[in-house]
């Protein structure tokens, strides 16, 4: 299920989203902002307004909601009816994007966008730091140099 928050918390055409779920104490409603630098959490709240507003990162929220013990398979069901709503209209957009502008320009477009999403990803790659020494398991015995338990890695 946390494939639904990463693809909510990526790609989510709305501002916000709100959803209020049970706990055998209470009921309970999570909140949503895209809001730049603070829209990786969520507000966790009771229903009633009361109490605290606690901010758990997106990442976190499921074992949040599982450790409240809430009914995670209704989660899961809003989660993807989110989704689907935004594929849906992201497919009429892209209909009446084609109408307008054109097939041609739309696909040249799609393309572009597709290539800038590979080479940012090969970047990112890129800058991820690689080890110099990857440790092969093997039996637990003392050994003298080069006996191919250790490798270089380039």
């Amino acid at each position: 299920m946390q494939h639904l928050l990463d693809f909510i918390h990526e790609h989510n055409l709305e501002q916000q989203l709100f959803l209020v779920v049970e706990t055998p104490e209470e009921a309970i409603s999570l909140t949503w902002r895209r809001q730049p630098g603070a829209d990786d959490q969520w507000e966790v709240q009771s229903a009633t307004g009361e109490g605290e507003v606690e901010l758990v990162h997106y990442g976190d929220l499921l074992d949040h909601l599982e450790e409240r013990e809430v009914d995670l398979a209704a989660v899961e069901r809003e989660l993807r009816a989110i989704v689907l709503t935004n594929i849906a209209v992201a497919d009429v957009v892209l209909r009446d994007g084609r109408q307008v502008l054109g097939n041609e320009a739309v696909q040249r477009r799609l393309f572009e966008l597709r290539a800038s999403a590979s080479q940012l990803s090969a970047a990112q790659q890129l800058s991820e730091p690689e080890p110099f020494l990857t440790l092969i398991h093997g039996e637990a015995v003392q050994c003298s140099p080069r006996t191919g338990r250790l490798k270089i890695v380039r």
